[in-house]
């Protein structure tokens, strides 16, 4: 999508070029970068001009067309409004009269599994190596990496 909006939109390369920069000088993820400018490239290719030249209700329907497509996803909404809001204020360094949604956040609680689930997960697997990696994991609330960084030496057998 990015390149094809480098060929078909008068001025999308130099816009390209400038993000890119900007992107990796401030330190952000290749994974970020790219999302960012894959998404100002689809409004570019939407309009068939950069986002500079583009007005208020345009980038408003434009944002209200991605809600309606992608009513269940709300990560390419997201990244759409990232994405702009990120090329206006940091590369352009400029107030925009466009007023970017605000995000809200959904706050989900974590699954608690009960007693029986624990039970049955514990004992899925008959290598005692890995139904104590399991416990440890579950019960210290630990990611797979920190499991992994574990040493005998961060381990309190006096407390359990």
């Amino acid at each position: 999508m990015i390149e094809k909006a480098r060929e078909a939109v008068e001025g999308f390369n130099g816009l390209y070029e400038t993000t890119e920069q900007k992107l990796s000088l401030t330190g952000y993820s290749y994974s970020t970068s790219h999302n960012y400018l894959r998404e100002l490239a689809r409004i570019s290719l939407q309009f068939g001009t950069i986002p500079d030249q583009l007005g208020e209700e345009q980038i408003n329907s434009y944002l209200q067309g991605l809600t309606d497509r992608f009513s269940g996803q709300q990560g390419t909404f997201k990244m759409a409004v990232w994405g702009l809001r990120y090329y206006f204020r940091m590369i352009k360094n400029k107030p925009t009269s466009i007023c970017l949604p605000l995000i809200r956040h959904t706050k989900e609680l974590p699954v608690v599994l009960s007693q029986q689930e624990c039970r049955r997960l514990f004992k899925a697997d008959d290598d005692l190596r890995h139904r104590l990696m399991l416990i440890t994991l579950y019960s210290a609330g630990l990611r797979v990496s920190e499991l992994c960084r574990l040493k005998p030496c961060d381990i309190d057998s006096d407390r359990m």
